[in-house]
């Protein structure tokens, strides 16, 4: 049974202040407006898609491509609860979102610092 699934973005003020970064987990398919993250029971040899949503909001005023054009590297940490037969645990991945991959999905070019 995976009990809950949370998406955290880790961009600091400190890294950058010109996005706010939200994060959100969810089962592929089934979206949800309420962020809650329905636990959900596998049967034996089953499996589901999990689904990291990350949501940028300009700050500061500066329209999203501006904001854009001055990003950094951030990490995404998706961490999962799951029990089972086991007791239970925590699992996380982590990955990062460049300020290159996002350039490049949005057609924004980074301004050289």
């Amino acid at each position: 049974m995976i009990v809950d699934a949370i998406c955290k973005p880790q961009l600091p003020f400190e890294q950058y202040d010109g996005i706010a970064v939200r994060g959100k987990a969810e089962r592929e398919g089934k979206p949800r407006e309420d962020d809650y993250f329905e636990a959900l029971v596998l049967e034996h040899q089953q499996s589901v898609n999990l689904v990291a949503k990350v949501t940028l909001t300009a700050r500061k005023n500066m329209s999203l491509n501006e904001a854009i054009s001055h990003m950094v590297d951030f990490p995404i940490e998706f961490i999962y609860r799951e029990v089972g037969r086991t007791p239970m645990h925590f699992s996380i991945a982590r990955m990062f979102l460049t300020a290159d991959e996002l350039s490049k999905l949005t057609g924004v070019k980074l301004v050289k610092e």
